[in-house]
């Protein structure tokens, strides 16, 4: 009878181990809202129907605090408004990034301006940001001269986190 006991027991305890094992990580979300102002320079290069913008900025935000951002665009000139697709990196004040995908609209509002409203979907990150999802809408204007903008964005960021606690 004792042993029977104790083979119960111990297939109990391996039970218990092999189940905390194989349960792995608990990834948490934290869906927050991300705001922010952004001002920067864009260079524009035209290869006829498309144009190719390389372009930089800075800003405040919340979760990111002081932040850099760069992205590349391709603009089709053929459409009105102009539609756009790239991708961004925005990187916070302790060098965590995240990344976006980008499709937007630019309409010229009046001479040597552009509205434009941009869809970033967040497709990752590094640091804090590391499988970060979510999107938010950017908008701003160009000054088609200078190449200066000047704008904010709202939006989710939904941060994923490995909780290794098991439970």
């Amino acid at each position: 009878m004792k042993t029977i006991i104790r083979t119960i027991i111990y297939m109990q305890m391996t039970a218990l181990v092999l189940t905390a094992a194989l349960a792995g990580p608990k990834v948490v979300e934290k869906e927050k809202a991300i705001s922010g102002f952004i001002q920067g320079v864009e260079i524009a290069d035209v290869q006829f129907p498309s144009l190719f913008v390389d372009g930089s900025g800075s800003g405040k935000a919340t979760l990111l605090g002081h932040f850099t951002m760069t992205y590349e665009l391709e603009v089709d000139l053929l459409t009105l408004p102009f539609q756009t697709i790239g991708s961004a990196v925005f990187t916070a004040a302790n060098e965590d990034t995240f990344f976006t995908d980008i499709t937007g609209l630019g309409t010229p509002t009046e001479p040597n301006v552009n509205s434009i409203v941009e869809m970033h979907t967040i497709v990752g990150g590094t640091g804090r940001f590391e499988g970060a999802t979510g999107s938010f809408i950017r908008e701003y204007l160009l000054n088609t001269i200078t190449g200066v903008t000047c704008g904010s964005f709202e939006g989710i960021i939904v941060i994923h986190k490995e909780n290794h606690e098991h439970k």
